[in-house]
């Protein structure tokens, strides 16, 4: 009886764990679409975007996020909500990798419903950089899930790409599209 139930948690843990997609999943999903090229008007980035995304950006948020852009498909509301946030941060921490780690605690210690599903490093151009991925869940299940890139810029400052889907039959696709643009990111 104990070595059925056993079983039976191991095969329950394989289903539930199994339904949840990787960083690299999401990064080598094949997508094919339109492209624009956007250059920041602080004039420090560009990025390739999907052609018809719209795109909003601030010069200056507070003292520690100096530059902000957001994109996203122009009918992004609803169940198929995908989202770009591109912010260049002023270092509160000292180092990129404090500023990580302490930046995904407070995300999770702010948010009663947020998990993280994991951290590793992506490749952008010949530089790997530290990336958590997150998931919104209610009871239990993912609705949302959000991956951020930390990139470092100069000694005081860095950028972070927050991609953000919700969870649906669209999830890798959209980030497909998300992960093409990021590896597109190039300073000036």
């Amino acid at each position: 009886m104990k070595k059925s139930l056993g079983i039976l948690f191991l095969l329950f843990i394989l289903i539930a764990c199994g339904d949840e997609n990787s960083i690299d999943e999401y990064a080598n999903a094949k997508v094919i679409f339109k492209k624009s090229l956007f250059t920041a008007s602080n004039n420090q980035f560009s990025i390739m975007l999907p052609t018809g995304w719209r795109r909003s950006e601030s010069p200056t948020e507070s003292d520690t996020i100096l530059y902000s852009m957001e994109s996203g498909p122009k009918d992004a509301l609803g169940e198929n909500f995908t989202y770009l946030f591109i912010g260049k941060m002023k270092f509160t921490y000292g180092t990129i990798d404090t500023e990580f780690d302490l930046s995904i605690q407070k995300i999770m210690n702010s948010t009663s419903n947020l998990r993280l599903l994991g951290k590793s490093t992506i490749k952008i151009g010949k530089r790997n950089f530290k990336t958590a991925h997150l998931a919104y869940h209610i009871d239990r299940e993912n609705t949302q899930e959000i991956i951020e890139i930390f990139i470092p810029y100069g000694k005081n400052h860095y950028y972070i790409i927050h991609m953000f889907s919700e969870r649906n039959e669209h999830i890798k696709g959209n980030f497909g599209i998300l992960f093409a643009c990021a590896r597109s990111f190039k300073f000036k």
